[in-house]
């Protein structure tokens, strides 16, 4: 299974667009799913556009290194992106 791993909650215009990219690849889809992550405890359990945040950006630890994708949609500062990039790529997934 492929997934997409969206990080920030806060970002409904990059959740909107990952799935209008799964609808447009229909027939070949890049992903299996598409699960949000986000660092905000609160902000667990909730679903957005369909989607349900599945929880930390810890979360990436299971991700299959070879199959999977991370996205990030922290937008509210361009300090706080990069912090999150920096963290996310820690991981050792491809954007």
């Amino acid at each position: 299974m492929r997934t997409l791993y969206l990080c920030g909650a806060g970002n409904p215009e990059g959740v909107r667009l990952a799935l209008s990219v799964m609808r447009a690849q229909a027939d070949a889809p890049l992903w299996d799913r598409v699960l949000i992550l986000d660092d905000a405890p609160g902000k667990h359990g909730a679903v957005i556009l369909g989607l349900p945040v599945a929880g930390s950006f810890d979360l990436l630890d299971q991700a299959d290194r070879e199959k999977d994708a991370v996205v990030n949609l922290v937008a509210r500062s361009a300090t706080g992106r990069a912090i999150v990039r920096e963290r996310l790529s820690g991981f050792g997934l491809p954007f």
